[in-house]
This record gives C-alpha cells, sequence and structure tokens, in this order.
C-alpha cells in the first residue's frame, strides 16, 4: 500500500526512476513540481488528522510503540539479510 501511494505521488510529480547501471536507480526530480508536492499531501493528512481524533491519547501512544517496535524488527531482519 505505501509503494502504491508513493507511485501515485511520484507520478502525479512527474518523477520517474531511470536505470543507470543495473545495479543503481537514478531519481530526477522535477524542481517546479515541488511546489505542488504540499497540495498532495493535504487530502491525506486531514483524512489521518480526522482518524487520529477517533482515538485517546493512550491508544495512539500504544499505536506509536507498536509502529516502533515493527519497524526496529523490520530493520534488524533487513540487516540479517544484508548478512
Amino acid at each position: 500500500m505505501t509503494v502504491m501511494f508513493h507511485s501515485a505521488v511520484a507520478a502525479r510529480q512527474g518523477l520517474s526512476a531511470t536505470e543507470s547501471d543495473k545495479r543503481r536507480v537514478l531519481i530526477e526530480i522535477r524542481r517546479e513540481k515541488l511546489a505542488d508536492l504540499a497540495g498532495i499531501f493535504e487530502d491525506w493528512k486531514r483524512e489521518v488528522d480526522e482518524l487520529c481524533e477517533e482515538f485517546t491519547v493512550d491508544e495512539l501512544e500504544t499505536v506509536i510503540r507498536f509502529l516502533q517496535g515493527a519497524t526496529e524488527r523490520r530493520r534488524r531482519a533487513t540487516a540479517r539479510l544484508a548478512e
């Protein structure tokens, strides 16, 4: 889901990946599109703000703690794969 969202944002901003040497991807930014970037995220931010209002601070702190734990485990798993 995250990849799909960010791919859609990239497409709207005219961002593209071009193959450079079969090992790297070069991201090309169209600077004239940067000003529009905030507007693309406004709708999503508004909806996330509305969602957060449905939870108490304690509930949100639990979600944050879970996401931090999941992120740390993903990093460790990624490091193990690189060994």
